[in-house]
């Protein structure tokens, strides 16, 4: 299995640590890019709503796109990592699903109220996860979205890398409560992806 190393090109990106593989001769692994965060709301209507967060010039001049929601709606949110300067694009998802025990993907900001950000009485939409790693744990490239109420926020889409530590996974179920009650400092590993988006419900 490759180890998703993410260099900074803009988006908050932070360089992955090598997976700890329990042996001790090294391993050379593939680095990987992530220049783009695509967000696909698909609704119960089969309406799909698509924003993205572009960098290719390291942080020069990202763009990123509004999302716009409707209220009372139910969507499933599906989460995609993405490198643009591959010809065709080369989407990482599916290596970071592979490596799902490593890593979980965190929606908070003052849009939200889910288990990482709770008892938010602002918030336009409630969240939950709606996928799973090899172990039973939180993954989060699939989320269960619900608009609750009309209105301007900012929704933050965080991806947090968790290699494993002398062989043993430091990834546990409880990392949105420790979101919730710490910050991103109480989580584990560090962070590959943390952007932010505005949100309107209407």
């Amino acid at each position: 299995m490759r180890s998703i190393l993410i260099f900074t090109c803009g988006l908050s990106l932070a360089a992955c640590s090598d997976v700890e593989d329990g042996h001790d001769h090294h391993h050379h692994h593939e680095h990987e890019m992530i220049t783009t965060v695509r967000l696909d709301f698909a609704s119960e209507s089969g309406e799909s709503i698509v924003a993205e967060f572009v960098d290719l010039q390291d942080g020069a001049d990202p763009t990123v796109d509004d999302i716009t929601l409707v209220n009372g709606e139910s969507y499933t949110l599906s989460v995609f990592f993405v490198n643009n300067l591959e010809e065709p694009e080369e989407d990482i998802t599916p290596e970071i699903e592979d490596e799902g025990t490593e890593h979980q993907v965190f929606l908070y900001g003052e849009a939200v109220e889910n288990e990482a950000n709770p008892s938010n009485a602002d918030a336009l939409l409630t969240t939950s996860y709606g996928d799973m790693d090899d172990n039973g744990m939180d993954l989060g490239l699939e989320h269960n979205v619900s608009t609750v109420m009309g209105g301007t926020s900012t929704l933050n889409v965080l991806l947090r890398h968790m290699p494993l530590e002398n062989g043993e996974t430091v990834k546990t179920a409880t990392l949105a409560d420790d979101f919730s009650d710490g910050g991103v400092s109480a989580l584990p590993g560090d962070t590959d992806v943390d952007v932010s988006f505005t949100l309107h419900v209407q």
